[in-house]
This record gives structure tokens, C-alpha cells and sequence, in this order.
């Protein structure tokens, strides 16, 4: 099994003003911003963990609407452990019933088996999630229903105006992977919606940069604030 864990990158030797980057992008500083939010913002990761692949796209509506999607490839990996679970389960019971192989390695295929089936289905279920901007509705949101149907129910939670959101932020992770034959680095980037009250919401948390700045940019169209891109 391969563990990921990461930490925002720092260099306590890093010039405060705003630094040009290889493909002639301006790294935003918040320090040399005038903007009190982004001084207010934290820039430190909002979502611990990330992945070295792509694994959100965003799904175009009808010019008004961007929804943030789970990608195939994405949710087969977690179908996979899934059924590794579920298949280890079976050969565990089957052990234990037909009194077959070891017992104590029957009793930890049992233990682990739904250990695997759970964690599984639990990140499928948060990442699989829509993540809705409507800009005809003048909301966002996590979740398969809209604030209409929300607004039936007099429950607003989970749904945040367009007009409250400040700026979209990107930051980047340093993730270690700790398998078996050691550990190897990789960077993953996560867009973060800010709120004019400083907090902030994760949207994304993936390794791919090149579409977490092509996907950051479009829900900042999309709703007119600025990216701050700080990768």
C-alpha cells in the first residue's frame, strides 16, 4: 500500500517580492499586495494529502454553470481498492468457514478487508461529490442538489454566494509517497475558493498544474475575481 503525505514547501531565503517563474507567470505575493483578505488569507495547504495525477475536470453547462467532476480514471481506482477489499473479506470468511490456510491471516483478511472496503467508499462518496458554480442561481455549492431545492427546505448550509467570494487561490504540496521501495517526492496543487471574510473552500487537489491553472482560470471567468496563483 502506498502512503501520501505533504507539506507546503518553504525557502526561508525567498525574496518578498513578486517572483517570475519559468513560463512568465507572476507568483502572487500577498505581502506586496494592497488587498487586506489576501494578508488575512492563509497560504498554507486547506487539504491535507494530494494525488500525481489528475483526478477533477470541470464540466461546462449551458454558459452560466461549471461543475467540478470526478474523472473516470479516478473513480476506477477507487472501484479497484473496492473490490481488493471486498474480494479479501470473501477469501477471509472463506478461510475461517472451510478452516482452510492460516487462521491468523484469515482474521486480518477479515479485519482488513473492510477496512478497505470502507476508506474506499468513503473517499468515493466525498470526491465524487459535484462542486456547482451557478451564476444564474448566484450560488455555489457542494453536493447534487440546488439551493431552489435547498430554499423548499429553508436550509441554506453548504451554499455560498458568487458575490461573496473574493479571489480563487492555488498552492501547492510537497507529497511524499512511502512504499515499499522507498519514498519518492511529487508536487500536488490544490484550488482553494476565498471568501471576503478570509476563510476559504478547497475545490481541487490534484498534481497536475497545467489544469489546475486552466481550471482555477475558468471558475475565475466564470464569476470575475482574480486568481491568486502562488504555486
Amino acid at each position: 500500500m502506498v502512503y501520501f503525505s505533504c507539506l507546503r514547501r518553504t525557502d526561508n531565503n525567498r525574496d518578498t517580492s513578486v517572483q517570475q517563474i519559468s513560463d512568465n507567470r507572476l507568483v502572487f505575493d500577498p505581502t506586496q499586495s494592497n488587498d487586506p483578505i489576501a494578508l488575512e488569507t492563509q497560504w498554507t495547504p486547506k487539504k491535507s494529502g494530494g494525488s500525481n495525477f489528475r483526478t477533477h475536470n470541470i464540466v461546462r453547462g449551458f454558459g452560466t454553470r461549471l461543475t467540478v467532476r470526478l474523472l473516470l480514471g479516478a473513480k476506477l481506482l477507487l472501484g479497484l481498492c473496492c473490490l481488493i477489499g471486498i474480494s479479501a473479506s470473501v477469501a477471509g470468511v472463506s478461510m475461517i468457514v472451510n478452516g482452510s490456510g492460516n487462521g491468523l491471516m484469515a482474521i486480518f483478511m477479515c479485519i482488513l478487508g473492510p477496512l478497505f472496503v470502507g476508506c474506499s467508499s468513503t473517499a468515493f462518496y466525498v470526491a465524487n461529490k459535484p462542486v456547482v458554480f451557478d451564476k444564474d442561481t448566484g450560488y455555489f455549492w457542494k453536493g447534487r442538489r440546488g439551493p431552489r431545492l435547498h430554499a423548499m427546505d429553508h436550509d441554506s448550509k453548504g451554499f455560498v454566494r458568487l458575490d461573496d467570494i473574493h479571489a480563487i487561490q492555488i498552492v501547492s504540496e510537497v507529497c511524499t509517497t512511502n512504499g515499499g521501495k522507498g519514498s519518492d517526492e511529487f508536487y500536488s496543487y490544490e484550488i482553494n475558493v476565498v471568501l471576503k471574510d478570509s476563510s476559504r473552500i478547497n475545490i481541487i487537489d490534484h498534481g497536475d498544474l497545467k489544469y489546475i491553472r486552466e481550471d482555477a482560470q475558468a471558475i475565475s471567468t466564470l464569476i470575475g475575481v482574480p486568481v491568486w496563483d502562488a504555486t
